[in-house]
């Protein structure tokens, strides 16, 4: 069976069957998964970088001197930085209570 837009259901594969002759492309045929398959694509989300807008070049700041370099976070951007990596007390909105942030190491 060939499918084509297919998406995952639980255990069910749904999509539009190809090669079936004499049928509507618009009847979805359900196939079951394989058991490796059906978590397949689970944690993906999880596992990308956690602040990865904090990387742009605007929310960074350089410095020289004769002896050193040095790159930094800048702004309000350094205050989320450092509260995600020291582990310390922020509030996730103005109106949220404090929350304390695993330390990261």
């Amino acid at each position: 069976m060939l499918m084509k837009s297919w998406a995952r259901q639980g255990k069910l594969c749904t999509g539009f069957d190809v090669e079936a002759s004499g049928m509507p492309r618009d009847v979805a045929a359900r196939i079951p998964l394989e058991p490796e398959e059906q978590n397949k694509g689970a944690g993906k989300y999880r596992r990308t970088a956690m602040f990865r807008k904090l990387r742009k070049g605007r929310n960074l700041r350089a410095g020289a001197t004769d002896r050193e370099a040095w790159i930094d976070f800048a702004g309000r951007a350094s205050e989320i930085a450092s509260v995600s990596q020291e582990g310390l007390m922020d509030r996730p909105s103005a109106t949220a209570k404090p929350v304390r942030y695993a330390r990261r190491h």
